[in-house]
């Protein structure tokens, strides 16, 4: 919670719009709460159970400690994400792992990892589902897509930060589509 918490003050721009971890100022995140998290990291991860927790913190831990977005360990990411699912397979877990895919295999990787997930079914009803699958398409070039997934997550989501910034990507989307015809 502590790694989370941390990250706080970056996540949305000084308008209120919701900034994705890439965007993120780091110097804004809370080193303090980060060397708390750390340590209690170590403490917890002293002996021989290995928890949910443990790898959700561990997640948390390397994003924590990367010294920016593209120095983030995204492989030992991927394997926090593998051993989290053994523990706990959820359709929320396979599409956090699914990004983490085409982070470090592209945008079609993450895609296909997305269609292999074990009920996806219960994830059409977050906008989440949509919104990854909405950027992977545009990275993709497939802005008709992107805009259709854009769309979808724009209507499900519900906090305002988050549906502004789904209206951005949405705009975004048919801006590319419409240059691409022109």
């Amino acid at each position: 919670m502590l790694l989370t918490a941390a990250r706080f003050p970056s996540r949305l721009d000084e308008h209120g719009a919701l900034l994705r971890l890439h965007d993120q100022d780091r110097s804004k995140w809370d080193r303090a709460l980060i060397e708390q998290g750390l340590l209690h990291l170590v403490a917890a991860a002293e002996g021989d159970d290995l928890s949910e927790y443990h790898l959700q913190a561990g997640i948390a831990a390397i994003h924590c400690t990367a010294a920016d977005y593209a120095a983030t360990d995204w492989a030992r990411i991927l394997r926090h994400y593998d051993e989290l699912y053994r523990l706990k397979p959820s359709p929320v877990v396979a599409l956090n792992r699914a990004v983490v895919v085409a982070h470090l295999h592209g945008p079609q990787a993450g895609l296909d990892a997305i269609s292999r997930i074990a009920d996806r079914d219960r994830l059409e009803s977050h906008y989440l589902l949509h919104a990854v699958t909405g950027e992977l398409h545009w990275r993709l070039k497939d802005e008709r897509a992107a805009a259709g997934s854009f769309r979808r997550a724009l209507a499900l989501a519900h906090v305002g930060p988050e549906q502004a910034y789904l209206a951005r990507m949405l705009e975004r989307s048919l801006d590319d589509g419409a240059s691409l015809s022109a």
